[in-house]
């Protein structure tokens, strides 16, 4: 009954969206097993395969008609007509060795595609392995190793499948089987059995009862006779699972199984049992280590199956494809995965391959539905904090796999509950459409901060040209040709032919393709035309440097504005002219030599998360890391170091990030042994990395310059404190003095002097307020060495911190709301010692059973009723921990946030575990430390930090059993 309303449902079915498997277990009400094995009985192809003869004429239809069209344009034109396929199917599709652009023309008219030849030269057509994700890609060879194995004369070769755990064995050996039927090699009616030698591996007897069968009173309990599975399995496949489980009397009677094809009863005695049975057998272990040599021997045919860390990136993907799309079905709902989600599920270390990657897929998608149901939302949706620890860290490792990742061309996705496949959201367009949304958003942010106009106008412009230059380069990088009909979906055909018009203006400058700028410069002066329609204000904080500094080509741009007034009638402001000026620039540079390297140095697990960030922030992977472990030699991290900066240096030498003690000095070192201009720039922090590869992506970044500008906040750690002291410099003055700073000591600097003079009131004629820039590193030292010759520096107010030795650094928040006051007052002479910022208040010791996230509260929580740090702060450490847990030894952990504006003083808040917590999960450590570094408090956290990393400290600190005992050892560094 359940077959011939099975076959009613197949003949009726929509064949451009055949019924799925679990569609069919569904209105059939059986489970989805049961209804693969109907199917198969019924030798009816899965929904792809019915669909495919289909798909595929339709496919061959719409190139024979339009030749050029893209993939996204084929995949539009099928979706027209019906078919619930998206990008993605078209993309595998068309980009699979079977089905080519050029060879999907003859997919439905070849009689060869598909087929395979019996060894008698009978052909025959088996879809058996097509469900395998992979099957023209790594399983290729394996597959051909499988049908070989089924083929071979006379009744095909018993075989041995090897892999780790989850690799998918039980899988190939059921499309074994399938294609064994397929080729006619197996009886339509053929048995399949299947068998885990390791359910009974504790009770050798009964194993080898279940495997071989007993005679009545072959042992205690036997009361009648039964066949085994050998017996069952006569005439088709038994499938042995974790054969290795297997005694050594039961590999023996396989040997003689394969030997003779005979076999006795447990029990039996005088008669031998003759079968055709083909064994596949599976195992996790060794061949060698695991199995008798005699057995060994009597298995012509080995599989090795890779693991999933072996297999291609796209083959990984699919996998991600497949595991969401059946979450998808199973909810109902719709689902939306964010990219750094998926790009974490394609590089952590899946260690129990297929199967825990499917695991960890359900883990984050319960997470996903349990917030769905508490929002009420229609979509479930999955990012990186919906997934398992140890698959957040993937993330970490996309600076190495950064390459392959992008020509995966990774963004979020959307699957629909019942659609075949994912929906990838298209950001081809974007860059070009959110440009006034991006400048009105920056400028908006900086005007908030107090930053003045010229420098609002030079961020914003550097900004801007860097995001049009990332996006000219991966239009120019992608593997498809830009087609206008995709483009006349985004804009109307007519401004993309009064672009095109205009583009013939600057026709002797260009160097590049037309394609691009056309499609660049179309979407921009549509939502030019938008804004000039809305009376919308069009800002361009570019313009003036433009106008300057690319004269030839801000000609050229009012032409083409001369050419758009003719077409439309609208005049396009001086301002737009600027855009137009921007991206004709782009276009006319030539590829730069090479960019500055950036290589970012630490002691502990530190850089890579640094360089990790930078590179995900700004979409590159140019920043790279090295971690000095502390049992490290210097000279062993010198030669690592060497190795990586020879791979990134480019031609324009490379910048190292580091954080303290011996690394500052390998710059020099790696100079001399392999000529490579090098500079060194530290303290490093988070956001020094970011902005470091920011500049170092733009075309015309020097190394020197670039040191200049990262090393201007460091000038007293290094350089200006010890010049100072060589002089004797006395801080002991008549004359007092406030330094109001930004970089160009006109803008924010004037402003802010202004107020400071305001609020200092009385005291204005004691205190002289001295403005100043930091855009020339020397000039800056310079001045401020004079000024310290005659004056007490009491405070630096101002956007940036230059780092002066013992003054307190004043922020344009802290000058805002008027407690400029009070912080003179308080001001220390000197900087902040590690006895004044240890308090044996923020010195915990909480039950041993608490979990990390209670730890970090109790810590933060500390913090804040103290007011110490901003409610932000707390949210800034969380993020720190999902890129990655911060840890200083083995049994110290660091959590910490990276934005010094949530800091209000510098300060520490620690907890003393004297047995080791579990801490995320590859730690155990006795002391957790939470960091809370203002803009002035890196010497302190880095004299504390030596501190943590003495073993002799840390079993004191760990002794300790009082608050006041565990600072006195910090402090002294000792336990006296």
């Amino acid at each position: 009954m359940k077959k011939e309303r099975l076959q009613v449902l197949i003949d009726t079915e929509d064949r451009k969206n055949p019924y799925t498997d679990e569609a069919l277990a569904k209105k059939l009400s059986i489970s989805r097993g049961e209804t693969t094995l109907l199917r198969q009985k019924l030798k009816i192809p899965d929904s792809r395969e019915r669909r495919k003869p289909i798909l595929c004429e339709t496919i061959r239809q719409i190139l024979e008609s339009n030749p050029g069209i893209s993939k996204r344009g084929v995949t539009g034109q099928l979706q027209q007509m019906g078919f619930s396929v998206s990008r993605f199917t078209i993309e595998q599709l068309l980009s699979n060795a079977l089905y080519s652009m050029e060879e999907i023309k003859s997919a439905v008219s070849s009689p060869n595609i598909g087929t395979d030849v019996e060894s008698g030269g009978k052909e025959f057509i088996s879809t058996a392995f097509d469900n395998l994700i992979g099957q023209k890609g790594s399983l290729f060879p394996i597959i051909e190793q499988a049908k070989a194995a089924i083929l071979y004369p006379p009744k095909g070769l018993h075989t041995l499948l090897l892999g780790a755990t989850g690799v998918g064995k039980s899988d190939l050996a059921e499309a074994m089987y399938r294609f064994a039927v397929d080729s006619g090699r197996l009886n339509i009616k053929a048995p399949f059995v299947v068998f885990n030698c390791a359910d009974y591996a504790d009770n050798p007897q009964l194993l080898l009862s279940q495997l071989c069968g007993h005679m009545k009173g072959a042992f205690t309990g036997a009361e009648r006779s039964k066949e085994g599975l050998i017996e069952k399995a006569d005439g088709g496949i038994l499938f042995l699972d974790e054969v290795h489980r297997l005694p050594p009397e039961g590999q023996e009677i396989l040997f003689y199984l394969i030997d003779k094809g005979k076999f006795r009863r447990m029990g039996e005695t005088e008669s031998l049992r003759q079968v055709a049975v083909m064994l596949i057998m599976a195992t996790t272990e060794v061949q060698s280590a695991a199995l008798l040599a005699t057995f060994r021997r009597r298995v012509p045919m080995v599989i090795e199956l890779p693991s999933l860390q072996e297999r291609p990136l796209q083959e990984r993907l699919a996998l991600i494809h497949y595991f969401l799309k059946h979450e998808a079905q199973r909810t109902g709902n719709s689902l939306n995965i964010d990219a750094d989600a998926l790009k974490s599920l394609l590089l952590y270390d899946c260690s129990s391959n297929i199967g825990q990657l499917s695991a960890d897929i359900q883990v984050a998608c319960a997470r996903g539905f349990l917030n769905l149901i508490t929002s009420g939302s229609k979509t479930l949706y999955i990012t990186v904090s919906n997934l398992p620890a140890h698959a957040r860290r993937g993330l970490l490792k996309l600076q190495h796999q950064r390459d392959k990742i992008e020509k995966l061309r990774i963004t979020s996705c959307e699957i629909l509950p019942g659609k075949e496949n994912m929906v990838y959201v298209d950001e081809l367009y974007s860059v070009p459409r959110e440009i006034y949304s991006y400048i009105e958003e920056q400028y908006g942010k900086l005007s908030m901060q107090g930053v003045s106009q010229e420098e609002i106008n030079r961020i914003i412009g550097s900004e801007l040209e860097a995001k049009l230059w990332k996006w000219i380069k991966r239009a120019n990088d992608s593997p498809e040709p830009i087609v206008k009909a995709d483009l006349y979906k985004v804009v109307d055909k007519a401004i993309v032919d009064i672009v095109e018009a205009m583009i013939e203006k600057a026709a002797d400058i260009l160097i590049r393709p037309s394609e691009q700028i056309v499609v660049g410069l179309s979407i921009h002066l549509t939502e030019t035309l938008k804004r000039i329609k809305q009376n919308k204000r069009i800002i361009n904080p570019h313009l003036e440097k433009t106008k300057y500094e690319y004269a030839r080509e801000f000609a050229i741009a009012r032409e083409m504005a001369e050419c758009f007034l003719g077409q439309t009638g609208v005049r396009l402001p001086e301002e737009e002219i600027g855009f137009i000026t921007l991206y004709l620039t782009m276009y006319c540079r030539q590829d730069a030599d090479g960019r500055v390297g950036i290589l970012v140095l630490s002691h502990g697990h530190v850089a890579a998360g640094m360089a990790e960030v930078a590179n995900r922030l700004l979409g590159a992977n140019h920043a790279k890391a090295v971690e000095m472990s502390l049992d490290e030699s210097s000279e062993t991290a010198l030669e690592r170091t060497i190795e990586i900066v020879m791979q990134i240096n480019e031609g324009k030498g490379v910048l190292l990030l580091v954080d303290m003690g011996s690394l500052a000095n390998f710059g020099s070192q790696i100079t001399a042994i392999t000529g490579i201009p090098i500079r060194s720039v530290g303290p490093v922090y988070t956001m020094m990395v970011i902005e470091a590869v920011r500049r170092a992506l733009l075309p015309d970044t020097e190394l020197d310059e670039l040191a200049e500008m990262l090393g201007q906040p460091y000038l007293s750690a290094e350089n200006l404190s010890t010049e100072l002291l060589q002089n004797d410099v006395s801080f002991n003055k008549s004359k007092s003095a406030i330094l109001t700073i930004c970089i160009t000591g006109k803008g924010a600097a004037m402003q802010l002097q202004k107020e400071v003079e305001r609020q200092i009131g009385r005291q204005q004629g004691q205190i002289e307020i001295i403005c100043m820039g930091l855009a020339d590193r020397q000039t800056f030292a310079n001045e401020v060495r004079k000024i310290m010759k005659t004056h007490s520096i009491k405070a630096v107010v101002g956007t940036l911190d230059p780092g002066l030795p013992g003054v307190p650094f004043i922020t344009v928040d802290q000058i805002v709301k008027g407690k400029i006051a009070s912080i003179l007052q308080c001001a220390p002479s000197r900087r902040t010692t590690v006895a004044e910022v240890i308090q044996e208040e923020l010195i915990f010791y909480p039950n041993p059973e608490w979990s990390k996230p209670q730890v970090i509260d109790l810590l933060t929580q500390s913090l804040l009723s103290r007011d110490l740090v901003k409610p932000e702060f707390a949210t800034d450490v969380v993020k720190r921990e999902l890129i990655g847990v911060p840890i200083l030894s083995l049994r110290v952990a660091i959590p910490h946030g990276e934005d010094p504006r949530y800091v209000n003083q510098t300060s520490v808040a620690l907890a003393i575990f004297p047995e080791a917590i579990p801490w995320g999960e590859n730690y155990r450590v006795n002391v957790v430390c939470l960091f809370a570094a203002a803009t002035d408090g890196r010497e302190l956290v880095q004299e504390l930090g030596g501190k943590l990393t003495n073993d002799e400290i840390v079993d004191c600190l760990i002794e300790a059993r009082t608050p006041a005992e565990a600072k006195r050892i910090l402090v002294q560094g000792e336990n006296k």
